[in-house]
């Protein structure tokens, strides 16, 4: 089975100072991919507004062209750590599991970011990746069972 990650956040962070973990948040979402065995692809990470990721599917088309049969959307929210002001943590990834071949949403959800704390405000970067991954679990879990030939 083919996975396509589809990686979205705020296009205020591109104009940031400072970027975002969002490099970690991805490399956790693709090895817990890899690690069930799924075949994983991921495109540039695209800067759009939660409202606008909410009302779309991504773009199918490429995906499709790259015989991907499954995407997985997440949009990351982040947050500033009390602890470190320069310190950028995931509040709340958002997700959703479309099947590209007709844009059907067959799983949305989000999951919240870790609690700020002083060792995450030192390890942004392993918390991005930890919270990357806890993000797609269910889909993930979804996906293992129709790659075994379970249907939707």
């Amino acid at each position: 089975m083919t996975v396509g990650l589809d990686p979205a956040e705020d296009p205020s962070y591109a104009r940031a100072e400072r970027s975002t973990p969002m490099p970690f948040v991805v490399a956790g979402c693709m090895s817990r991919l890899f690690e069930a065995g799924l075949i994983a692809t991921d495109s540039a990470v695209a800067q759009s507004s939660l409202a606008d990721w909410r009302a779309g599917t991504g773009d199918l088309a490429a995906l499709r062209e790259g015989l991907v049969e499954f995407a997985i959307r997440i949009y990351v929210e982040w947050k500033e750590s009390s602890f470190k002001k320069e310190a950028l943590l995931p509040s709340r990834i958002g997700y959703r599991l479309v099947r590209v071949a007709d844009g059907k949403i067959v799983a949305e959800g989000s999951a919240d970011g870790p609690p700020d704390s002083e060792d995450a405000a030192l390890h942004p970067e392993k918390e991005a990746a930890k919270a990357g991954a806890a993000s797609i679990a269910s889909c993930v879990e979804l996906l293992t069972t129709l790659a075994k030939g379970d249907p939707l």
